[in-house]
């Protein structure tokens, strides 16, 4: 090997690594940008994307125009807000649930009580509920959830019904 040709050799991977290192930066900022469209579309937060991801400081050919502009703003009322559980306060959820039960059929499941309540609980906390509301004689479980199939609760005498 000749001087010259180590040294066209050296600039080579000294390119190499340059573009390299470009198309990595370039998929970083595609992971990021993704990342933070997902949190504000799950958040339901309205947020800025960093001038340097929509601007495409240094964009790549992976990056075309329309992977980093910003999206025009939708006209106000044009998109519905993001759907907001329901917080309920320490007992309250016990209380609402007590409150629909008069509602519900002597035999029922979750589904049919969230439905009652108008507004979804968490699972667990619904769980909870259900499970205390059995300790007391208030419920008794008429058939074990599995898989697909959702348990069956049935309303006793102590239900007030």
């Amino acid at each position: 090997m000749t001087r010259n040709e180590y040294e066209q050799r050296k600039q080579r991977l000294e390119a190499q690594r340059r573009e390299s290192i470009e198309l990595l930066e370039a998929f970083y900022r595609q992971q990021f940008l993704a990342l933070e469209l997902v949190w504000m579309a799950s958040s339901g937060e309205e947020g800025v994307l960093p001038r340097s991801l929509v601007m495409g400081a240094g964009v790549s050919a992976f990056q075309g125009p329309a992977a980093v502009a910003s999206p025009a703003p939708a006209p106000p009322g044009a998109t519905p807000e993001p759907h907001r559980r329901k917080r309920w306060g320490p007992g309250e959820l016990l209380r609402d649930v007590e409150a629909v039960l008069p509602r519900l059929p002597e035999v029922f499941d979750g589904r049919q009580l969230r439905q009652a309540l108008g507004d979804a609980p968490e699972r667990s906390s619904l769980f909870r509920v259900l499970h205390e509301l059995i300790r007391d004689g208030v419920l008794t479980v008429e058939q074990k959830g599995h898989g697909k199939v959702p348990a069956r609760y049935r309303k006793t005498a102590r239900a007030g019904v």
